[in-house]
């Protein structure tokens, strides 16, 4: 449970804040393109796009101790830059 919501449900959240941040600052690129000023657009896309970012934080993040070498978060709790083993990053000592 996370706040109070199953994983499942709180992932949802998290991809649907995720999507209308995504589609709201795409029509904001093109509005700004057209030479348009669409202010409401733009604070829907700040706000959905923190609140993305704030809800990462609120997924479990496992021990990375055990096999999860090439996982983007063990990477990065390890000093690794972040990005899977399988993508060709360097292996820790």
């Amino acid at each position: 449970m996370i706040f109070s919501m199953t994983v499942h449900t709180f992932t949802l959240a998290h991809v649907v804040l995720s999507l209308v941040g995504i589609g709201s600052g795409l029509i904001v690129v093109f509005g700004m393109m057209a030479g348009k000023r669409l202010n409401g657009l733009t604070a829907l896309f700040l706000l959905t796009t923190i609140a993305t970012s704030a809800t990462g934080f609120g997924f479990p993040v496992e021990d990375c101790a055990g096999d999860h070498h090439g996982d983007f978060h063990c990477g990065r709790h390890q000093g690794g830059k972040g990005v899977p083993e399988s993508l060709g990053s360097p292996t820790s000592p």
